[in-house]
């Protein structure tokens, strides 16, 4: 009756999950996991308090004229949300027309004003006829009018920078309503950088995490068909993995939203993970069903995969646990929703595993198939026969791989979410830089004083050493006009409350080392300055603070990581050996597959790289459990020799079969995504999955070999009898 009431609980959670699975909340801003007390978190909050949620778009546009440009700006004015749109008319205006008139010699003012009225008359607006003087004169002529134009048209393509207000309206909402404005223009367009990044890595998300999904189960049912014994044993898999699987999405609604990453990972990996403990315990069923009923082989069954299944699950939580004490949370977003993952998965395979497979044993046990796995009974023996020449590649591989993924090159901020080369944004976004350059937009928030913010603006606009763009500070403009009801308009773009900000656009790329030293170098000068309160905020900025947060971090997760994994080895087996084997053995396969990037040359996101450091050290050590189980319950009632080779030949389809599939799991993350940082973390899983499974099956048994005798001295329980 019991397990009646277990199914009909577990149908109607999963039901409520299900529909629960639509109302999770996806983050995509990285600004927001930085530390409440982090000085980019207070500007970035101050700044949206002074001046309200804004964000930008970079439109670009071919083959067209300076007039259509000037009614498409007239127009996307007037969309709901739309503040701004900085184009060529802000910097060829009556002002500038006024600066330049003082500036050349009466004969030359008499022309311009004559080619002005000329132009004019004949029809054009007044920035299309300043823009057509500028054009025919010299360059060095023009007083950097030239310079300031090329920033709108190079090529034959214009550019205009949009900036909306996120505060009543969603961002999605408004770029909806400019595409239907610029469609209905049947314009050759693109709309790339600030927010377009953003929702171009939500809709890759929304649609490519279906995909993955898709293609992943038909791979990995292929491969469980090929290695289990059962056809009826598909039936139990995806059952035991499903309902973990949909309550974990469903439960989700419980945080206040979860990043994107998670989001993109979650069904793959946790699959991917979780499979391991349904697949122990199959595999150990057909096994004892041999010789026994199905009540007394399922009792046997769980007496002896019980305890690995827990030791798996505890080491893999252990090191999703470790990602909890990041200070930048989104440690806690990813490392809670996949510790609450794998205690959903390992619950439904230790307490629905059972019922299904007593009731589908009939089926079970009349399907069955050849299994089609290699037998490991040579590659045992092989294995041990050449064990120290393999011991020897091992030993010289492990200093260099710990050196060599050390040696990576990183980005952490947006860098890393923006499409990879071949899509069709991130060939968008190179096209812009190509044409116009780089327009990397930072933001100096400073309390009013007169005095220190002309030195502020002195120093951005002479200082040789900086590659700017422009500088928008209300300094320039009141050096330059004189109407009270003109300046006091433009200044409220500028002040609020007791702050103001100035607006610098860096011709550099928003992450590199470059970037970094001139934004630390304009640190150094705002505090100099000695504002009562300064901010530097920016995707620059913001990319430099979530450097600094998350190597911090990386350091003492390692850490807690491997101590909770060494406790819950040291619990499992009782040994103080064991633990330290296990844990070299596996860390050994991490450094090697993460030092592979280096050798391609492939920058990687460090955040990635945290993540998939950690999740492989939780998700490969159940392979070295499950080896070394059974190798001390062999190691009972045969040698050192037989031990290991049998233990390779019982244990290895397991392992090849959850390697196979957490490798191919990382491999449909990879080669599906178009988002650099997760496309980067489903390699590295492939990878480290690869080089897991190796360093199990050859580096393992050779280090219990040579501290067999140590392995046994050192069981707890051996000790305290012979205390005793």
């Amino acid at each position: 009756m019991k397990k009646y009431i277990l199914i009909a609980l577990t149908v109607i959670l999963v039901v409520v999950c299900g529909w629960l699975i639509s109302k999770v909340v996806i983050n995509y801003d990285m600004r927001k996991y930085l530390p409440d007390d982090h000085e980019q978190t207070i500007g970035v909050e101050k700044h949206d308090e002074l001046y309200g949620s804004t964000s930008f778009a970079h439109l670009l546009v071919k083959d067209d004229t300076l007039s259509n440009m000037l009614m498409l700006k007239s127009e996307l004015l007037t969309v709901d949300g739309v503040l701004q749109i900085d184009f060529m008319d802000d910097v060829l205006n009556e002002l500038s027309w006024g600066l330049l008139l003082n500036q050349v010699d009466l004969d030359t003012k008499i022309l311009l004003e004559g080619q002005m009225t000329m132009l004019m008359g004949g029809g054009l607006s007044f920035t299309e006829s300043f823009y057509q003087i500028v054009s025919n004169m010299p360059e060095s002529s023009a007083f950097n009018l030239t310079h300031e134009i090329s920033r709108y048209e190079s090529n034959n393509t214009y550019k205009m920078t949009i900036q909306i207000s996120t505060e009543t309206l969603e961002s999605e909402t408004i770029m909806d309503e400019i595409r239907v404005t610029l469609d209905v223009k049947e314009i050759d367009y693109t709309l790339v950088g600030g927010v377009m990044s953003e929702l171009f890595v939500r809709d890759a998300i929304e649609q490519e995490v279906l995909r993955i999904t898709l293609i992943l189960i038909p791979l990995v049912l292929v491969i469980l068909l090929l290695m289990t014994p059962s056809f009826a044993d598909l039936f139990v898999f995806i059952v035991i993995s499903g309902v973990a699987i949909i309550i974990n999405l469903g439960t989700n609604v419980f945080f206040e939203d979860i990043s994107f990453i998670t989001q993109s990972m979650a069904i793959a990996l946790q699959l991917a993970i979780s499979l391991d403990y349904i697949i122990f315990i199959v595999h150990r069923y057909h096994k004892d069903r041999l010789n026994l009923d199905k009540d007394a082989a399922t009792k046997e069954t769980m007496k002896h995969v019980k305890a690995p299944v827990m030791a798996s699950a505890l080491t893999t939580g252990a090191s999703f646990l470790a990602l909890v004490f990041m200070r930048f949370s989104i440690g806690m977003d990813v490392g809670l929703v996949f510790l609450k993952a794998i205690t959903l998965s390992c619950i439904s395979s230790l307490v629905l595993g059972p019922i299904l497979i007593k009731w589908f044993d009939r089926w079970m046990m009349k399907s069955k198939h050849p299994v089609f796995v290699p037998r490991f009974n040579k590659f045992s023996k092989l294995i041990y026969k050449l064990r120290y020449i393999f011991l020897a590649i091992f030993i010289l591989l492990i200093v260099p791989s710990y050196y060599f993924q050390s040696q990576n090159d990183f980005v952490y901020g947006e860098t890393a979410l923006v499409g990879s080369s071949g899509t069709a944004y991130h060939d968008d976004f190179e096209e812009m830089v190509q044409t116009f350059g780089y327009d990397n937009q930072i933001v100096i928030l400073t309390t009013k004083d007169t005095l220190k913010e002309q030195a502020l603006y002195q120093f951005l606009t002479t200082d040789p050493s900086l590659d700017i763009n422009y500088v928008r500070s209300p300094v320039y403009y009141q050096s330059i006009i004189t109407d009270p009801l003109v300046l006091s308009a433009i200044e409220q773009q500028f002040y609020s409350g007791d702050y103001q900000q100035t607006i610098v656009s860096l011709n550099m790329e928003e992450e590199s080392e470059s970037s970094f030293e001139m934004i630390a170098y304009i640190n150094q000068h705002v505090d100099e300055i000695a504002f009562t309160e300064a901010f530097v905020i920016g995707t620059t900025p913001a990319a430099m603070s979530i450097k600094d947060v998350i190597e911090f971090d990386y350091f003492y997760v390692t850490i807690i990581a491997i101590c909770l994994i060494l406790a819950v080895i040291f619990f499992t087996f009782k040994n103080w050996i064991l633990p330290f084997i296990l844990t070299v053995v596996i860390m050994t396969s991490v450094f090697m597959a993460m030092s592979v990037p280096y050798f391609l040359g492939h920058t990687l996101a460090f955040l990635g790289y945290l993540v998939v450091s950690t999740i492989l050290l939780g998700a490969t050590i159940d392979y070295a459990i499950l080896f070394t189980k059974r190798y001390i319950e062999l190691r009972e009632i045969h040698s050192i020799h037989e031990s290991i080779e049998y233990a390779i030949e019982e244990c290895a389809p397991s392992i090849t079969t959850s390697a196979l599939i957490l490798g191919i799991a990382g491999l449909s993350i990879g080669f599906i995504s178009s988002v650099l940082a997760i496309q980067q973390i489903g390699l590295q899983i492939a990878l480290g999955a690869f080089f897991g499974l190796l360093s199990v099956l050859v580096l393992l048994p050779q280090l219990i070999f040579i501290f067999d005798k140590f392995i046994i001295k050192a069981k707890i329980n051996r000790f305290t009898s012979q205390k005793k």
